[in-house]
C-alpha cells in the first residue's frame, strides 16, 4: 500500500486514542477521490480480546497486525477460500474503548469481505467475543433522534432488509424475507414493519432537504449514505465524526446496558445458588393462543448447537434449553399470555443469553427484556 494512500495513514501510522481514529477517518473520507465506506462494529469481551485473537490458530484463517497506540491494533487478516488455492486479504482496526469490555472494529473492505472474512473470523472466538444485536425498537428509535438532532435535514429509506413470521399451518417455513430498493420516509417505513409483526434485518438511508427547511440541503449531506443492521455494526461515506456520536455512542451505550442486564445471571454458590431470571415482556396477549406456546417450541428446539427438553406445554410451558457451545442452561416458563420468564442455571453466559432472546424475537416476536 502507497504512502500517498490514504488507507496507508488510516491502517499504518500510529494514533494516540479515539479521538485521533475518529478524526483519521473524518480526513480521509473527506479528502480522497476514491470513495470508501467505513464499517464500524461494536464487540463486547470479559477478556483481553487482543490476547484471545493471539492465542488460537484457525484453519481458515492467516493474520498478522500492528500496534499503532495504547489498545490500537492494525490487522492484516487473510482468508483460504475453501476448496480453493485463493486468499482473499481484508484490513481492519481494533480499537479497546476506555469503557470496560468493550472494543470497537474498524474497517475500509466491502461489505462482502466484512460479512464473509472479518465476522466469520470473529465469530470462531464465540463465547469470548460477543455482539449485541440491535432490534427493530432501538433501530427505530436511533434514527428518530438522529433526524431531530440535523436540522433542516429527513431521512430516507433507500433499501431495506426485513424479516416476518409466515402464519400458515401448511407453511414449511416459519419465515419470510424482503428485501427491496425504495424511496420512503422512515417514520412509514417503520409503521409498514410494525404493522407486519416484523423486523429490521439492514436498513440503508440517505438525506434530504425537510419541507420546512428554506435552505437546500446541505452540501455535506448531499452524498452521504449510510446503512445500520440488527448485527450490531454501521456503516457510513461521509461525516464520520457527526454519526459516531449520534449513532456509534449510542449503540455502544446498548451494548453496555446489555451487558449489564444479561452478564452473571447463572446460579453460583457464594450467592447460595439463587436465580437471577429475566423475563421477555409484550404488550399484547400474545400466548393467550395456545398456537403460539407450540412455535415457542419450535423455535427453541431449532436453535443450532443446542437440546431442548419439553417438562410440560399444556395449560404452561416448562422446558430446559441446553447450549452446547458454552454448556449454558435455562429453564424457560410461560405461566402467563404476556411474558416469558428464562431462569438461568449453574452455567449462563452473556453470549448464550444474549443469542437466545435473538432467537426468540425473531421467531416469536419483539418484546422488552427486564430483569425480575
Amino acid at each position: 500500500m502507497k504512502k500517498e494512500n490514504p488507507l496507508y495513514w488510516f491502517y499504518n501510522i500510529p494514533k494516540d486514542d479515539l479521538k485521533d481514529i475518529v478524526n483519521s477517518i473524518d480526513s480521509f473520507l473527506f479528502s480522497s477521490n476514491l470513495r470508501f465506506d467505513i464499517t464500524t462494529l461494536v464487540l463486547i469481551s470479559e477478556d483481553n480480546l487482543f490476547e484471545i485473537i493471539k492465542s488460537r490458530k484457525l484453519k481458515f484463517f492467516e493474520f498478522d497486525y500492528t500496534k499503532l497506540g495504547e489498545n490500537i491494533f492494525s490487522f492484516n487478516l487473510i482468508k483460504k477460500i475453501r476448496g480453493s488455492k485463493k486468499k482473499r486479504k481484508s484490513r481492519f482496526l481494533l480499537f479497546k474503548h476506555n469503557i470496560p469490555n468493550i472494543y470497537l472494529i474498524m474497517t475500509h473492505v466491502d461489505f462482502t469481505k466484512f460479512r464473509d472474512d472479518i465476522l466469520s473470523f470473529l465469530n470462531k472466538f464465540y463465547p469470548k467475543i460477543t455482539r449485541t444485536f440491535l432490534n427493530t425498537s432501538f433501530i427505530k428509535n436511533l434514527l428518530f433522534n438522529l433526524e431531530d438532532n440535523l436540522k433542516d435535514v429527513n431521512l430516507r429509506i433507500t433499501r431495506i432488509s426485513s424479516r416476518t413470521r409466515i402464519v400458515s399451518e401448511q407453511a414449511q417455513k416459519r419465515i419470510e424475507s424482503d428485501f427491496k430498493w425504495t424511496d420512503i420516509s422512515h417514520k412509514e417505513e417503520f409503521r409498514k414493519v410494525e404493522d407486519s409483526d416484523g423486523w429490521i434485518k439492514t436498513l440503508n438511508f440517505i438525506f434530504i432537504s425537510s419541507p420546512s427547511s428554506e435552505h437546500k440541503l446541505l452540501s455535506k449531506y448531499r452524498d452521504t449514505y449510510c446503512q445500520i443492521s440488527r448485527d450490531g455494526y454501521f456503516r457510513c461515506n461521509q461525516q464520520y465524526s457527526e454519526f459516531f456520536k449520534l449513532i456509534i455512542e449510542k449503540i455502544i451505550s446498548k451494548n453496555i446496558d446489555d451487558y449489564k442486564l444479561f452478564n452473571n445471571r447463572q446460579r453460583i454458590e457464594k450467592d447460595n445458588f439463587i436465580t437471577k431470571p429475566i423475563a421477555i415482556k409484550y404488550n399484547v396477549d400474545i400466548f393467550k393462543q395456545k398456537d403460539q406456546i407450540k412455535k415457542l417450541i419450535d423455535v427453541l428446539d431449532k436453535i443450532p448447537l443446542s437440546t431442548l427438553s419439553v417438562y410440560h406445554s399444556n395449560p404452561h410451558l416448562h422446558c430446559v434449553l441446553v447450549d452446547f457451545r458454552d454448556g449454558s442452561s435455562y429453564d424457560i416458563w410461560i405461566l402467563s399470555n404476556n411474558k416469558i420468564t428464562i431462569i438461568p442455571q449453574m452455567r449462563c453466559s452473556f453470549a448464550a443469553l444474549e443469542q437466545l432472546c435473538n432467537n426468540i424475537f425473531m421467531g416469536i416476536k419483539e418484546g422488552i427484556i427486564e430483569a425480575i
